[in-house]
């Protein structure tokens, strides 16, 4: 196994409406797959090579994630998902599964809900959707993080940073602190301030829908998946016991099976 993921993607970018969106893309055929990273941006993960060997796998690096082409001006996800959907279509996918990983989740679900039609699927993991204060981990690492947010200090000590985990060596202090580099300035300029009209178009919802928790997230509670229940009906909900916010690299088979699955049986909507 090489010793990190992503190494067989292919980078480009293409612009619309004035923003560049890098994208990294492997595996071909008809089935396809669009990923919306967490905060920290695109990255390589142990989930995305294992799918692009059945299937063409795309991920999306919003404008102002990873530290790139950093927004200049507040900007919604409802409006940043708007852009995604123009990015895909330039890049000339017209239906597809749709997959968004913590942050990314949000993203994700405002895609769906605005553009439906083209969606055959949507899959999350950690999806940061609906968070309620009970449902965190640690209120406290919550604070200290909107704190640094607030003081735009990515510097900022007091955010503790998990061991690396065995399938993600790479994750150390110094990777995290970079993560932390590419956060903060992006959470600064990015709000969910339309959430209520997300949640009214839940209740006519069509996309199949799956949401995935790690049951070792070191931010999300398991017991979130009760939220998605609450909020959009006919959800289906996973936990993956032994993986962590980042399924895709601490359980990648535990969650290619799960998408696998759950694409199978919604069949070819």
């Amino acid at each position: 196994m090489a010793e990190r993921p992503g190494g067989g993607f292919r980078h480009d970018v293409v612009e619309v409406f004035g923003h560049a969106v890098h994208y990294a893309e492997a595996g071909e055929g008809p089935d396809v797959l669009v990923v919306c990273p967490g905060s920290a941006g695109a990255d390589g993960s142990w989930t995305k090579d294992l799918l692009s060997e059945r299937m063409r796998v795309i991920e999306l690096n919003p404008p102002g994630w990873g530290g790139i082409d950093i927004l200049q001006h507040r900007m919604d996800q409802r409006d940043l998902a708007v852009i995604l959907a123009a990015a895909v279509e330039k890049i000339g996918v017209e239906r597809f599964h749709l997959h968004g990983a913590s942050m990314g989740g949000v993203t994700a679900l405002w895609f769906a809900a605005q553009f439906p039609e083209r969606v055959r699927c949507l899959t999350t993991e950690g999806g940061m959707n609906f968070v309620q204060e009970k449902y965190l981990v640690s209120l406290e690492n919550a604070r200290v993080l909107a704190d640094m947010v607030a003081r735009n200090d990515p510097e900022g000590t007091g955010y503790p940073a998990a061991a690396p985990h065995p399938r993600k060596p790479w994750s150390d202090t110094e990777f995290i602190k970079g993560q932390m580099r590419k956060r903060i300035p992006m959470m600064r300029m990015l709000s969910n301030a339309h959430e209520d009209d997300l949640l009214a178009r839940m209740a006519t919802f069509p996309v199949p829908t799956l949401a995935i928790i790690g049951g070792q997230d070191e931010i999300l509670k398991p017991e979130h998946v009760e939220r998605w229940r609450e909020v959009l009906p006919g959800v289906e909900t996973l936990v993956i016991e032994a993986a962590a916010h980042d399924i895709q690299n601490t359980e990648p088979e535990a969650l290619v099976e799960a998408m696998t699955a759950f694409w199978a049986r919604h069949g070819e909507r």
